[in-house]
């Protein structure tokens, strides 16, 4: 068996994952949506790291890749056209942008840590004009946005 035979290129992570390089890179940095990971878990990890070269292309483990986005594709993202799609106005979408998270205070810690943010429902957005275009998860996530915001 040799390295190419379970070996990954660039372009066959970016088909599975739907991402673009730069941001497949930034993964590999730290766990795009995650602060604290769990050791028994591949969830909140960064993204495997390159294993070689084989000879112009840079290759990844095949397992370890597709094992890393099992645990990870529902908090990634997903692929543009899979992801529940939605529309408002960038005045209502503005007014969303600027509610505060709500927030509690840790009785171990004394930290202020989130207890919903809304805003984490998005996993994209993009202005057009006098519109803004979101990407939600799940349509579930895109609802309660709508109607709480919109």
């Amino acid at each position: 068996m040799t390295l190419l035979e379970y070996a990954m290129r660039l372009g066959e992570i970016l088909n599975l994952t739907g991402a673009g390089k730069k941001t497949l890179y930034r993964w590999m940095e730290k766990h795009p949506t995650i602060d604290t990971s769990d050791p028994h878990s591949l969830l909140g990890h960064p993204f495997p790291r390159p294993t070689g070269n084989a000879g112009r292309a840079v290759v990844w483990d095949e397992k370890a890749v597709h094992d890393w986005w099992e645990a990870n594709s529902t908090t990634v993202g997903r692929h543009p056209e899979n992801a529940e799609v939605t529309t408002m106005s960038w005045e209502k979408f503005r007014k969303a942008m600027l509610e505060k998270p709500e927030t509690q205070v840790d009785d171990n810690t004394g930290e202020e840590v989130f207890i919903e943010d809304d805003m984490a429902l998005i996993q994209r957005f993009e202005r057009q004009g006098d519109e803004v275009r979101l990407w939600f998860r799940n349509v579930t996530d895109a609802v309660f946005f709508k109607l709480t915001y919109g």
